[in-house]
């Protein structure tokens, strides 16, 4: 099965002051050990950014560099599947989304 990981999995990851934090780390390691396809799609990726640049002075923010932001993403794209489009990683009934919420 496939699953599109959800841009507040990625964020949570990455923050851990988030109470949400060992849950993301722990459910996408627990899939990535499975026989699950996770992936990402250029909105996940953009949603991440957002947040991870946003100074931490404003509610939400990461506060991250776009160095950090870069590498964090770097390392996104090399744990999971990018897709250029959901469309292209997706097959009707086949696909679930991954969230912490």
């Amino acid at each position: 099965m496939r699953t599109l990981v959800d841009s507040n999995v990625l964020i949570a990851r990455i923050a851990p002051e988030r109470v949400e934090h060992q849950t993301a780390i722990d459910s996408v390691s627990r899939l990535l050990a499975s026989t699950e396809e996770l992936f990402v799609t250029p909105q996940n990726i953009a949603e991440f950014w957002r947040v991870a640049t946003t100074p931490r002075r404003r509610p939400g923010g990461l506060g991250l560099t776009d160095v950090e932001a870069g590498l964090r993403r770097k390392n996104i794209k090399a744990i999971l599947r990018y897709c250029a489009t959901s469309r292209r990683c997706m097959t009707p009934g086949n696909v679930s989304s991954t969230s912490t919420r």
